[in-house]
């Protein structure tokens, strides 16, 4: 199954991938935006579910040392999408929109 993140969506799921968030979910993607996705912290890794309308869910668990080059390639891509920023930036920008998730839904 493809899967595209739209740039909100990445930082999202860094914030997941970086143990900033417990967890994201994502839907409403494809042509017939039918497909989701999730991804939750869970035993020394994480696990994505992936689905679309009509079709079994995908189970994907993750491994830390593949979260790594997860993050990795949302590090490349996000800073690719937004020159201006550095690393440093995008850690902050990061935290900070996890801060804001965080008392959005324990309220």
């Amino acid at each position: 199954m493809v899967f595209q993140l739209s740039p909100a969506e990445m930082y999202q799921l860094l914030a997941v991938l970086e143990r900033k968030l417990p967890g994201v979910k994502f839907t409403g993607h494809g042509p017939a935006h039918d497909k989701f996705m999730d991804c939750k912290v869970q035993d020394g890794g994480f696990f994505v579910r992936m689905g679309q309308t009509g079709r079994p869910i995908i189970p994907v668990p993750i491994v830390p040392a593949d979260a790594v080059r997860i993050i990795s390639l949302l590090y490349k891509q996000i800073l690719a999408n937004d020159t201006h920023l550095c690393a440093s930036d995008l850690q902050q920008l990061i935290s900070s929109m996890a801060s804001m998730m965080s008392t959005s839904t324990s309220t």
